[in-house]
């Protein structure tokens, strides 16, 4: 699918090879996070760099996007002018205490493409192609980077009223956010 200047491309189990990522580029420069303390979010200074080793992004072509889309969910490309500028994976399982959620696991653009619209264009894309699903929440464990939250903050999405404790042991920085897929 192709909008404005960005085309989406959903993947197929054919797709994933093991180096699918080795040229996508998980860079993120961060100097002030969002935390939780005591229940409530605070920002405080956390100077770090994100990014992807070779390992990991083979590891996720290998193991992490071949299970969303076996469990049917489904993996995203976004391209501009033939170059891969983002991903985004999202698991079948549905999840929660009414099975309300599913995950947008993995949501990135490289740092070229960010701050030109595309971020929004790909979000709203998955949106779409997630209220398919079935579900009413798509539940976001976010980066803690103040960047991160304020952009899915501006998509619309809020604290989690409900929160996974298996996604806060896998990552107990992340920022738990949810958005409505209810019209």
């Amino acid at each position: 699918m192709k909008t404005n200047s960005l085309t989406i491309k959903k993947l197929s189990i054919q797709d994933l090879t093991p180096i699918l990522l080795d040229n996508f580029t998980r860079h993120q420069k961060i100097t002030r996070i969002w935390k939780y303390i005591n229940n409530s979010r605070i920002i405080i200074n956390a100077p770090q760099i994100e990014s992807w080793t070779l390992e990991k992004k083979r590891h996720l072509a290998t193991h992490h996007l071949p299970e969303c889309i076996h469990s049917g969910g489904a993996v995203y490309f976004a391209y501009h002018k033939n170059t891969h500028v983002g991903l985004a994976a999202i698991p079948g399982t549905r999840f929660g205490p009414q099975n309300e959620y599913i995950q947008l696991s993995k949501f990135f653009l490289i740092p070229s493409a960010r701050g030109k619209g595309f971020g929004r264009l790909f979000f709203n894309h998955i949106i779409n192609e997630t209220r398919t699903m079935q579900g009413k929440k798509l539940y976001i464990s976010s980066n803690p980077s103040i960047e991160t939250v304020a952009f899915y903050e501006a998509m619309g999405a809020k604290d989690a009223e409900w929160i996974s404790q298996r996604l806060v042991d896998e990552d107990p920085t992340d920022i738990y956010l949810e958005f409505s897929l209810l019209t």
